[in-house]
This record gives C-alpha cells, sequence and structure tokens, in this order.
C-alpha cells in the first residue's frame, strides 16, 4: 500500500509539475514560434498521437499478464521477451506510419499552409516518430515495472525527465532555435527514460530482459483483450485531436493555437483521474478475476470516482471562476475565445473522467466493445457536426460538438453498465454527488464573489487562487467527504510528510 500511496502523491506532483512547466512554457513557445507556428506544433503533435495508440490496449493486457505471473519467474521472463520481439514489430510499423503520415502532411494542408510551414510540419513529424517508435518497442517494460507496483521509481522518473526536456527547450527557445529542435528535444528525453526503466527492471527487478518471437498461443487472448480498447483509444483520440487538425485544414494554424489553448488542460484532468485508477487497477483485476458481484463493482466504482472527483472539481470550477482572467493574464488578447472552448470540453470530459474505473470493469468482464461501439458512433457523429459548427460557430462550434459528444456517450455508457453488468447506477451517481455536490456549489458560489472583488492583474489572480482552494478544501473536509475518506486523506498526508523527509536526508 505504501507503494500505491507514494506513487499517488509522485502522481500528483508530476501533474503539478506538467501544469508548472506549462504555464512557464506556453507562453515562451507562442511568442518565440509565432501564433501560426504554434499550431503547426499542436498539429503535428496531433498526427504524432494518432501513432502512439498502436500499443494501447497492449500494454493494459501486458500487464494483466505480468500480475498473472508475478508468482512464476521463468514465465514471466519469457512472456516478457515475447513481448519485446512484437512490440519492437510494432515499431517498425509506427516508423512507416509516420513516414506516411509524413507524405499525407504535404496534400492535406497544400491549400491552408504555407511551403515552409509544411516542410516544418513534415521533419516534426518524421523526429517524433522516431521517439514514439522507441517508446513503444520497449513499452513491455514499463508494464513490468506496473505490474510489479514499483510507481516511486516511474513518477520520479517522469518528474525528472519532465524537468529536464522543459529547461532544455526554454533555454534553446531563448537561443532563437525553433519547433523542430523543440521536438527533437522531446524525442532524445523519452528515449532516455526507456534506457533508464531497462537499466531499473535489469538491476532492480533481476529481469532477463531478451527478445524472443510471440507465440500465437500467447498473443491471440491479448489481441482478443487489446483489440476493443485499441479502438477506443482511437475514437478517444478522434474526440480530442481531430479537431485540431480539421481547423488547420479549414482555417490554418492560428485558429488551431486558439484552440490547443482552450482544450490544453484535457490532459491533466486525464491524468488526474487516471492517477488512482492506474495505482488500483491490479487490485481492481484481481478483484474482478474472483468474481465479486454486482454491489461490490458498485462500490469499488464510487470510492475511486469520489477520490478522482475532488482534485477534477477543484480545477474545473477554479477555471469556470477564474479561467478568463487567467487566460488574458497568461498569453494577453486574442485568446479570448480559448476560455469557451475550455468550458465546452472541459466539462462533459470532467464528468467521464470520474468514471473511468468502469473501463477497467468492462475489459475485464468482456463487455469492452460495447463502449467502443457507443464511442465510436458518436466519434463519427462528431466529425460532420464539428465541420458544420466550425463554420457557424468558429472554434467554438467544434468545441460545442466534441462537448456533445462526450456527454451523450457517457449516458449511454451507464445506461450499458446497468443493463449488462447489472450495476445500480441510480446509487452510483447519489453516492458521488453526495456531499460534494453541495460543497462544490457553495466553493463555486463564493468564488464567483471573490472574482468580482479581486484587482485587475496577477496579484489579484494569485490571491483569488489560494483563496478559493482554501474554500474548496474547507468546504470538501467539512461536508464534502466521509469518515473514511477524511482517515485516506490524514494517512496520505502522513506519507507526503514522511517522503518529503526522506528526500531531504537523501
Amino acid at each position: 500500500m505504501s507503494q500505491r500511496i507514494n506513487g499517488a502523491i509522485l502522481s500528483y506532483a508530476l501533474i503539478a509539475t506538467k501544469i508548472v512547466i506549462t504555464i512557464i512554457s506556453t507562453p515562451i513557445l507562442v511568442s518565440s514560434l509565432g501564433k501560426s507556428g504554434y499550431g503547426i506544433f499542436i498539429i503535428a503533435g496531433s498526427f504524432v498521437a494518432y501513432l502512439s495508440i498502436l500499443d494501447t490496449g497492449l500494454r493494459d493486457t501486458v500487464i494483466r499478464h505480468f500480475v498473472l505471473y508475478e508468482t512464476d519467474t521463468p514465465k514471466r521472463d519469457s512472456f516478457l521477451a515475447q513481448m519485446l520481439g512484437f512490440f519492437a514489430a510494432i515499431g517498425i510499423l509506427v516508423l512507416a506510419a509516420g513516414w506516411g503520415l509524413r507524405l499525407l502532411a504535404a496534400t492535406v494542408f497544400a491549400n491552408s499552409l504555407p511551403v515552409s510551414e509544411i516542410k516544418l510540419l513534415q521533419d516534426m513529424i518524421t523526429v517524433a516518430s522516431l521517439g514514439v517508435a522507441c517508446v513503444l518497442a520497449f513499452n513491455p517494460i514499463g508494464a513490468l515495472i506496473s505490474a510489479s507496483e514499483r510507481f516511486v521509481f516511474l513518477r520520479s522518473l517522469d518528474i525528472v525527465a519532465s524537468i529536464f526536456s522543459a529547461t532544455v527547450i526554454i533555454f534553446l527557445l531563448w537561443r532563437g532555435f525553433g519547433a523542430l529542435m523543440v521536438v527533437i528535444v522531446m524525442t532524445v528525453s523519452m528515449m532516455i527514460q526507456v534506457f533508464c526503466r531497462l537499466g531499473y527492471a535489469s538491476i532492480k527487478l533481476g529481469v532477463s530482459i531478451r527478445i524472443g518471437l510471440p507465440k500465437a498461443s500467447e498473443l491471440k487472448p491479448i489481441i482478443v483483450y487489446a483489440s476493443p480498447i485499441f479502438v477506443a483509444v482511437l475514437v478517444h483520440q478522434i474526440y480530442l485531436r481531430i479537431d485540431n487538425i480539421i481547423i488547420g485544414i479549414m482555417l490554418g494554424g492560428a485558429p488551431v493555437a486558439i484552440y490547443a489553448i482552450g482544450v490544453m488542460f484535457n490532459k491533466y484532468f486525464m491524468s488526474l483521474a487516471t492517477t488512482i485508477t492506474k495505482l488500483f487497477a491490479p487490485d481492481i483485476i484481481r478483484q474482478l478475476d474472483k468474481g465479486i458481484n454486482a454491489e461490490e463493482i458498485t462500490n469499488l466504482m464510487i470510492r475511486i470516482s469520489r477520490f478522482q472527483a475532488l482534485p477534477l472539481l477543484l480545477i474545473l470550477t477554479g477555471l469556470f471562476v477564474f479561467g478568463q482572467r487567467f487566460i488574458g493574464l497568461w498569453l494577453g488578447p486574442g485568446y479570448e475565445v480559448s476560455y469557451y472552448v475550455l468550458l465546452a470540453v472541459l466539462g462533459p470530459y470532467c464528468l467521464e473522467l470520474m468514471g473511468n474505473a468502469r473501463n477497467t470493469v468492462l475489459q475485464v468482464k468482456g463487455l469492452y466493445w460495447y463502449s467502443v461501439t457507443i464511442t465510436g458512433i458518436m466519434a463519427l457523429i462528431n466529425i460532420p457536426l464539428t465541420i458544420f459548427l466550425l463554420n457557424i460557430y468558429g472554434v467554438i462550434g467544434a468545441a460545442i460538438s466534441t462537448g456533445l459528444g462526450i456527454l451523450v456517450g457517457y449516458v449511454l455508457t451507464a445506461i450499458l453498465l446497468q443493463i449488462k453488468v447489472k450495476l445500480d447506477m441510480s446509487r452510483y451517481f447519489i453516492e458521488l454527488a453526495r456531499g460534494i455536490l453541495p460543497a462544490c456549489l457553495l466553493s463555486l458560489v463564493i468564488g464567483l464573489w471573490f472574482d468580482s472583488a479581486l484587482p485587475i492583474g496577477w496579484n489579484g489572480f494569485l490571491i483569488g487562487v489560494v483563496a478559493y482552494s482554501g474554500v474548496y478544501g474547507v468546504a470538501m473536509l467539512l461536508i464534502g467527504i466521509n469518515d473514511y475518506e477524511r482517515a485516506l486523506m490524514m494517512r496520505a498526508v502522513r506519507s507526503t510528510n514522511h517522503l518529503v523527509r526522506g528526500v531531504l536526508k537523501w
């Protein structure tokens, strides 16, 4: 449990680190690259994101098998060798797909981007593809470390790598380098992390690292288990990334930058929500494999979702109150629309992420294809709806389309859980909202009053954020959380103090 608690603390520290890095580096990126150049950078990231999903689902499946083999070292090492061989083939596919995207970019953006920007986009896709291929080829190593619940190492490595790459990027931008160099630094950082994981697995876990040929008997259950997860993540990327590409094709690079600022915090919301789910994923899988009943599954989902809701609602309501003020101070004029993009997408997305433990339940129960079908239909509808609303309302229309799709998909998935898994979703929603919803509404009212009384400028903003965080925390402690959650939070505080003292002594 200490690994989980310390891992959770470091996971939130990683998220906080990335948020701070984003707040510091984004204005530097925008000013150094220009609005259009920053938009090209975002478009390249959207393309590369599709390459990254080639291992998604497979990694979750590999973790499940490592959990099953945790007491059988020879079988674990044999399975790892087969998976390294299989994932090496995936890495080669990524390189080929990256080259295909490079060629596709020249055709797709011929009417909206100048030749120089298309060439820059192609070079960024090529370099990033190399990094993604390397990471995916060795992903079974990360999966093994996760299955061994060595979360402290994984999160510590991520924190150090994030700080290192951000520092180097800011220095190189100051020296006059451009977007391509940013992508090169990010790629090198990814490769360094891969080698660190290899060393840890070999030295600390005593793993025999070799590459073997995967057996059909091993691959079949993995592919069957992973296929719906892969499709689901592909659809999820369509939700979150396709808008950037459509806007780039129809309107050019600058509007992409405005939209990207609005949806920038989505990934941090996802990180916050999935931190607890990832930490408890091995235990969730064990319990489901033991055959716990529907009532126990409902209780498990309620417990995880309530913990996810606490940080998510703090940030969502805080952005609702102070978001417009923050964007104006952060990036200056020209990004006012980003605030409305943020609200249109982040509200529904927050609701979905609070219940993402359901995905593990559906995967283990063999029902994930139903959820994938729902999400796939919504994603297909989202594309023409985005184009239609984009022509009427601009980038806000694209955000409205995406938000509506996420919300409808969430409701339909809840119905699926009620029918197929026999979960009591009415009780789930009631228990999720119990205490938390009134505390959240009280905080929101006080926060809006704060905002109206604060002076203009960074000082007023910082005072408001600190005051609102305090009000939110007190409201949750007094009326939001229950005794079990309060005790667990106090335990986490004690673990944080112990962890900090250990780091200082070291």
